[in-house]
């Protein structure tokens, strides 16, 4: 794995996860985990009506029960990555039942009537360098970040748009959360904070562009 390596929302750097290849130009990109939810819903019509498009990486056992959410998500402009089948490290996980995750969660997509981008992304971003091949094997590669503010963690909405601001780069693709504990606060912070993180790049840069191949 090459190249763009994130660090966090707070003052610490993480060395770990990784973009194969950063995105073309300047801008912040949002991605969000754990969906679909309802909450996706309402965060893609609030980007898109800015004509922003974000990353939504889905949980396979969620889409298989709400397949018009992704096609909801795919109708507002928004790419639709994999987070897996279940919400679980696939680092604890056998060979086998790592195609099994990564073989449900496109077939759930599929089965919405949609075609997967591609992308995964492994919860909690644990997955050993072996398991690359397991990738390879499904037609995926994997996408990280390089800006993480660390909204699932209880955070007011003030703050996840502090860290957006304070730690973005030329070139960012954030981490963040559609579904959880806290996903209301990700929520309030597009809602209110919206034109100053257009001002700092958000929409700047396309997610089609990152599709593998491109």
């Amino acid at each position: 794995m090459t190249g763009w390596y994130y660090r966090s929302g707070g003052p610490r750097h993480l060395l770990q996860g990784g973009l194969w290849s950063p995105p073309r130009g300047q801008g912040l990109l949002a991605s969000f985990d754990d969906g679909p939810s309802g909450n996706s819903l309402r965060i893609g019509e609030l980007l898109a009506g800015s004509g922003v498009r974000a990353l939504f990486f889905v949980l396979g056992d969620k889409a298989r029960r709400h397949p018009e959410w992704l096609r909801e998500l795919a109708a507002q402009g928004h790419l639709l990555g994999s987070h897996g089948e279940r919400h679980e490290r696939h680092t604890w996980l056998r060979a086998e039942s790592v195609r099994e995750s990564l073989r449900r969660s496109q077939d759930a997509i599929r089965a919405a009537g949609l075609e997967p981008s591609g992308w995964f992304r492994p919860p909690y971003g644990a997955w050993w360098p072996w398991q690359n091949r397991l990738l390879k094997e499904a037609g995926l590669r994997a996408l990280y970040w390089n800006l993480n503010p660390h909204d699932y963690a209880g955070i007011p909405a003030k703050t996840i748009r502090d860290r957006l601001l304070r730690y973005r780069r030329e070139r960012s693709l954030a981490l963040l959360h559609c579904s959880g504990n806290n996903e209301e606060q990700t929520w309030l912070c597009l809602q209110r904070y919206l034109p100053e993180l257009l001002e700092a790049g958000l929409g700047r840069l396309a997610p089609m562009e990152l599709l593998p191949g491109t």
